[in-house]
């Protein structure tokens, strides 16, 4: 009995066996080689992806009020005038040892160019002490002047109740006289209204001396005599 089969019979076995975990040894070569590519995709993937960052959101600040805007829009008060000097006459008393006569006297003041601010300036001077020897004044140096107005039927004039202090007579006449002609050194035809704290003088003196509403320097001239 030959032995030649058999060992043909083994070697076919032993062949088939070989190929066999050739074919297992590829098949795991290449699994592992396509999960290897999967993962270094998947990877890459994860890697390229960009996560975007959330945008701040911008705020707009209040615009900041400039110096040169005013509350509520208002517009700034204008600048106050400029003084300058004006020359004008205030009238004082002179004694001529008869009779009190009204003497007018060159004044320079400093006043913005508005009337009624030089008549201001004006009867601010008479409500003070004489500028020479020669001449007085009846007005008492109490005396303020309150406000001075001029308007289309005349000169209105306020002052403190120290222009009614002291006096007789001729000093009350005397001061009254002083009072509407300096007063109406802009205008020397200008009727004036007086008034004593708010109040229209309608009476001077402990006397009653009727003063008229309004009065003017002829008016004046032609009711008193001093």
């Amino acid at each position: 009995m030959s032995d030649r089969p058999s060992s043909s019979n083994s070697s076919s076995k032993s062949g088939a066996n070989s190929r066999v975990s050739v074919g297992l040894s590829i098949a795991a070569s290449i699994a592992i080689a396509v999960g290897a590519t999967t993962a270094w995709v998947t990877s890459q993937q994860q890697d390229s992806v960009v996560t975007p960052e959330p945008t701040p959101s911008a705020s707009v600040a209040p615009p900041s009020p400039t110096a040169a805007e005013s509350p509520a829009g208002e517009a700034s008060p204008p600048a106050a005038p400029q003084a300058v000097e004006q020359s004008l006459m205030v009238y004082w008393l002179k004694d001529t040892g008869r009779s009190l006569e009204l003497t007018p006297l060159s004044t320079k003041v400093y006043a913005p160019d508005r009337s009624e601010d030089i008549l201001m300036a004006a009867l601010a001077q008479l409500f003070s002490q004489p500028p020479v020897q020669d001449v007085g004044n009846a007005v008492p140096l109490d005396t303020k002047v309150l406000s001075v107005a001029v308007k289309e039927d005349g000169v209105y004039v306020d002052v403190s109740e120290g222009f009614l202090a002291g006096g007789g007579s001729a000093s009350m006449m005397g001061r009254l006289g002083q009072l509407i002609f300096t007063a109406t050194t802009l205008n020397p035809n200008a009727p004036v209204w007086i008034s004593v704290a708010g109040e229209p003088l309608t009476l001077l003196g402990g006397e009653g001396i009727e003063v008229m509403q309004p009065m003017t320097r002829q008016q004046f001239s032609e009711n008193f005599n001093m």
